[in-house]
């Protein structure tokens, strides 16, 4: 899931994530959290079949999270930022990645060319998992709003530069 939050500074900050079942780590927990799983892991034979299940499904979910996470990370490319994760611990000990998240910052910037590259590439990574979220959509649509002004003012310069172009040719002729 992707969110837009803007503040007063130069900045346009995007949180990716995906949630289920679980709170965030923060990341100096990650670490220490990542390390213990391997200590309490039990065997995947001290497992009731109901509890192999769960694993199971816990780590598709895991691999799910990962790749979705990643896919906006790539796609977001010099403005993602480090990839955070949520847990769930499993009935064997370990935990699982349920949820994560991706920041990306997005310069602002006064050339509408330029900004329009820049918001292209946000909603090519909020829409680059291959199941966006809701919430990813929302973004997506949230940059189209912000993409819609900045060709605005890209035409309008445009248009300007024309008129000035125009009015020159104007002059020549009247010579």
């Amino acid at each position: 899931m992707m969110k837009i939050s803007q503040s007063n500074n130069p900045y346009i900050n995007a949180n990716t994530s995906l949630q289920e079942n679980s709170s965030v780590q923060n990341n100096e927990n990650r670490k220490e959290l990542e390390n213990n799983d391997s200590e309490k892991a039990n065997t995947n034979d001290e497992l009731s079949p109901e509890q192999k299940k769960q694993v199971e499904e816990l780590k598709q979910i895991e691999r799910k999270v990962e790749a979705h996470e990643q896919a906006h990370k790539s796609v977001g490319g010099q403005f993602a930022g480090s990839m955070s994760y949520s847990y769930t611990q499993g009935p064997d000990g370990r935990r699982y990645k349920t949820g994560g998240e991706v920041s990306i910052s997005i310069p602002s910037d006064d050339d509408p060319q330029k900004l329009i590259a820049q918001l292209m590439q946000v909603k090519r990574a909020a829409l680059a998992p291959s199941d966006p979220s809701p919430q990813d959509i929302k973004v997506a649509g949230m940059v189209d709003g912000k993409l819609q002004v900045a060709r605005a003012k890209l035409r309008e310069a445009y248009n300007q530069e024309n008129r000035e172009t125009e009015q020159e040719s104007r002059l020549d002729l009247k010579l």
